[in-house]
């Protein structure tokens, strides 16, 4: 029933906005940044020696953590839940004999994996990109290297965990608030909040969890990147704490 309830997210995503948001906003950063490698190759080069996909995945990855990725985030769970009220489909699902339980936490789950597709795919079109860029350059020396798979792995890794407190909060907002633009203004504002936090170096700022991009810029820029940082605590306890709550208030809610 779980799985089914998934592949019904995923039917429902394809009729809307969402699945292309994700795709074209994966290749906007590393489009561009392929295309200045094309107009001025001098400015990518790299020592020899020195593998330049490391300086592109490093580039393109910390471009996209500080505020376009959470951005994208933010709205994209907006349009998540705003499907649910657009068609009527809650006052559907909740005469279904499926416990409420069961259909938040599909929704959830589909929420994380469609999330973790975006980051994916991102590290994808950093590749293609880099090698088509490559090949119109071979000053740029991009078919010399092998790309760094494990470090683009770890930049996957930690972006997931520095932007999972984010989907928590967004996500049971998305759930009790029927206009998408009520979601979108709290997370915009608890964003930019952050990141002013941030820059003036709150002592508290690493139990925040709309700062933890700034945090995943601390950790790619580390000389060597840990397992996890304070910053992915406390989102992954935020994230638990926003999953018990919602479906504590889930269990509750209802339409008319």
């Amino acid at each position: 029933m779980f799985f089914k309830l998934l592949y019904i997210e995923q039917k429902k995503t394809k009729k809307s906005f969402a699945i292309w948001l994700t795709i074209f906003g994966s290749m906007v950063i590393p489009l561009i940044t392929g295309i200045v490698m094309m107009v001025k190759p001098e400015n990518f080069q790299v020592p020899d020696g020195i593998n330049p996909w490391k300086s592109l995945l490093f580039m393109n990855f910390k471009i996209v953590s500080s505020f376009l990725f959470p951005m994208y985030v933010i709205y994209l769970i907006g349009l998540l839940g705003n499907i649910e009220y657009k068609s009527s489909n809650w006052k559907k699902l909740f005469v279904l004999p499926i416990r409420k339980e069961l259909l938040i936490s599909s929704k959830l789950v589909y929420t994380l994996l469609h999330i973790l597709f975006a980051i994916v795919l991102f590290g994808i079109n950093t590749l293609v990109f880099g090698y088509l860029a490559g090949a119109i350059r071979p000053q740029l020396n991009m078919f010399e290297y092998m790309p760094d798979i494990t470090l683009l792995l770890w930049y996957i890794y930690h972006l997931f965990l520095s932007i999972i407190g984010i989907i928590g909060v967004q996500f049971i907002l998305s759930i009790f608030f029927e206009n998408l633009l009520v979601t979108l203004s709290i997370g915009l504002f608890l964003m930019i909040g952050s990141l002013i936090a941030a820059g003036f170096n709150w002592e508290y700022i690493e139990y925040v969890p709309y700062a933890a991009p700034h945090g995943f810029n601390l950790v790619i820029s580390a000389a060597q990147i840990p397992w996890i940082t304070k910053f992915e605590c406390t989102n992954l306890v935020t994230f638990a704490l926003m999953f018990v709550a919602c479906i504590f208030f889930f269990k509750r809610k209802t339409v008319k």
